[in-house]
């Protein structure tokens, strides 16, 4: 199996994982695509460091993705930004 097969085959897994985002994750994960750091989003969304550092971690985790980059990825790639208002 070829890299780029298992490489789409893992973003076509995330289809269903994807729409268990709560809100709140995927404007988290909206931050995190506009650059902001963990400490910049808890203070943006007045929430303690440690919850947004905890909900970037379920985050990766849903989206089965290795890092930030990745999730910001898979996000795009299955429109989450597009499809919800997020900030109301």
């Amino acid at each position: 199996m070829s890299g780029i097969y298992k490489y789409y085959k893992k973003i076509m897994e995330t289809e269903t994982k994807t729409s268990r985002l709560t809100k709140r994750e995927c404007k988290i994960l909206y931050l995190v695509a506009n650059g902001n750091s963990n400490p910049e989003i808890a203070k943006l969304l007045h929430l303690s460091y440690n919850t947004i550092k905890a909900a970037v971690t379920v985050i990766l985790k849903k989206l089965n993705a290795k890092n930030r980059a990745q999730a910001v990825f898979i996000a795009a790639h299955k429109n989450l930004f597009d499809n919800r208002d997020l900030f109301t």
